[in-house]
């Protein structure tokens, strides 16, 4: 065989042939860190005054994400029931929403508001919407309020029972003074119509705002924001043009009452969340 093809390996001094071998100046373990130079180099973080507490990183759950999930839990579970149990009272009260002549229909069959499934849709309302709420200020913070989590979330749900219920005696008071029980009791019966359905309009935008996050969360805020809009000025604007028919209401009455009741409290809203 030629020589050329033959190839000669050896071995320096001083390395050794066992697998993964530590290297001398890893095991003196006593001597410093140097530089290029050869002199010794301070280490970045000598000489700091914190103190080490915790080696293992700590694991912090988010409390947050369990309850929101248990809402929506509980307002699917009065969906359900109410879709089960009332599902042609459920159509019913949507055709009402946009047409007064359901509406007229609900009340020749003396719809009570003080049914299963009229309570069942108003929880529906109160849970959705402060939910939504308590959802939008997360993101904005456009409450002034220093509560968080859940207790916030009960507060929210409070104010919308508080200011509905002022606005209900508001308006039954009205009509005992000006003597129109009958268009008292149509209004306030489009007021309940209104927020049924927005809460079931609101149910998607929550459910989205809590699970999906490859879409821009401020496109479901915006969403809920014009549902709100759009819901509430359509509710009001039929109120208005029942009224103003009405030659029996006082259009002094009803200018006040809208200016305080009605427009005021959605102008705050609006303002409240586009300035955050």
């Amino acid at each position: 065989m030629s020589q050329k093809n033959n190839i000669l390996i050896t071995k320096p001094s001083g390395l050794t042939t066992a697998p993964f071998a530590e290297p001398s100046w890893l095991s003196a373990g006593t001597q410093p860190i140097t530089n290029f130079k050869g002199h010794p180099e301070k280490s970045l973080f000598s000489g700091h005054s914190l103190e080490v507490k915790q080696i293992q990183p700590l694991y912090e759950p988010i409390a947050e994400a369990y309850w929101i999930s248990g809402i929506i839990l509980l307002i699917a579970i009065l969906f359900v029931w109410l879709n089960s149990g009332y599902r042609k009272r459920l159509r019913q009260i949507f055709e009402a929403t946009l047409s007064m002549r359901y509406l007229n229909q609900f009340l020749r069959e003396d719809y009570t508001l003080n049914g299963i499934a009229s309570i069942l849709l108003s929880l529906i309302f109160i849970l959705a919407s402060a939910l939504f709420v308590f959802q939008a200020n997360t993101a904005y913070h456009f409450l002034f309020l220093k509560e968080k989590g859940i207790e916030l979330y009960f507060i929210i749900c409070a104010c919308i029972v508080i200011i509905y219920s002022i606005k209900l005696i508001t308006v039954a008071f009205i009509g005992f003074v000006l003597n129109i029980k009958k268009e008292i009791s149509e209004y306030i019966l489009t007021i309940f119509m209104f927020n049924e359905t927005l809460g079931l309009l609101l149910i998607p935008v929550v459910i989205a705002i809590a699970y999906i996050k490859i879409i821009p969360l401020g496109i479901f805020y915006m969403l809920g924001v014009g549902i709100i809009v759009v819901t509430l000025s359509y509710r009001l604007l039929r109120g208005l043009f029942f009224n103003i028919n009405n030659q029996r209401i006082s259009k002094s009455y009803l200018f006040v009452y809208l200016c305080t009741l009605e427009i005021l409290p959605l102008i705050v809203f609006i303002k409240l969340f586009i300035r955050r």
